[in-house]
């Protein structure tokens, strides 16, 4: 069951590519927008693609001397 209001895409024409579309409902208990999401700027304010983008491979690589366990892994040592 997808954890989000899903949509019916009346109007949309980028609901082929939007996860709120196209994703498979639970028959049961899936929720609905009631209305298309409104738009601004040109795009759904609810839009979720389908993919994930790739992470970039400079961003995604952890330097070799961190830890992977510890708890500031990934982040900045605290300034206190």
């Amino acid at each position: 069951m997808p954890d989000i209001s899903m949509c019916h895409g009346y109007g949309c024409s980028i609901r082929d590519r939007c996860y709120r579309f196209t994703a498979t409902p639970t028959p049961e208990r899936q929720s609905y927008y009631t209305l298309t999401p409104p738009e601004m700027d040109g795009q759904c304010i609810s839009f979720i693609p389908n993919y994930r983008e790739e992470p970039d491979e400079q961003s995604s690589s952890e330097p070799e001397d961190v830890d992977p366990y510890s708890p500031l892994a990934g982040s900045e040592a605290p300034s206190w």
